[in-house]
């Protein structure tokens, strides 16, 4: 075989100049740089695989953290919700306070005397607007018929609006009279027309009457 054929079948396949190293076909330095190659990725892919470990580990402390934060709710509500039914309870039970008792009695009384002042409840609309009134037993009685307005405001929290009667003719006597003007003081005599001069006596007619 040429010594040409030889040589050229020693040289390093990769590079294409240096020569095989043994009976590999490249050299020394190629294997180096590809062995260097495959070092970094290595190295790049157990990097990767560590952030991936870390990230997947801080998603589970995460998580962790927020199935013990829900259960610390949970345990919270639980105890909100005890506390609401034990509420509950108490104010199912009757109270025997005597505050209370007064209060439901005079509730009571107030109710009574709104249901016996009642007679009708009209509903009302004009122009739109919509308005409740109160039909009583005995429309006559204006005392009664005030009580009951102002204890049913009291318990609606709504103020009493009154209003006057526009029939009543004894209203009229509250208003102020209207005074005359002082140049008009001591005509009403002047301006009589049935009262006219005095006849005047001449002395003549009183001398032929003499005679």
């Amino acid at each position: 075989m040429p010594k040409a054929v030889v040589a050229q079948a020693d040289v390093c396949k990769q590079c294409c100049q240096r020569p095989c190293l043994g009976a590999l076909s490249r050299c020394s330095e190629c294997i180096r740089a590809a062995a260097e190659v495959d070092r970094q990725a290595r190295v790049a892919a157990e990097t990767r695989v560590g952030a991936r470990k870390r990230a997947q580990e801080e998603a589970e402390a995460q998580a962790d953290a927020i199935l013990a934060r829900d259960a610390q709710l949970l345990q919270d509500l639980g105890q909100h919700v005890e506390a609401l039914q034990h509420c509950y309870q108490e104010l199912l039970r009757p109270r025997n306070d005597p505050q209370y008792l007064a209060t439901l009695e005079d509730h009571e009384k107030d109710r009574t005397l709104v249901a016996n002042q009642a007679a009708s409840v009209h509903h009302t609309v004009d122009g739109g607007r919509s308005w409740l009134a109160i039909g009583l037993t005995n429309p006559r009685d204006h005392a009664a018929a005030s009580e009951a307005a102002r204890v049913l405001g009291r318990h609606l929290e709504a103020p009493v609006i009154r209003h006057e009667d526009p029939k009543d003719a004894t209203r009229l006597a509250d208003r102020a009279q209207a005074q005359p003007a002082r140049h008009t003081f001591g005509r009403e005599t002047r301006s009589l027309g049935n009262r006219g001069p005095k006849p005047r006596t001449t002395a003549k007619r009183r001398g032929g009457g003499a005679a």
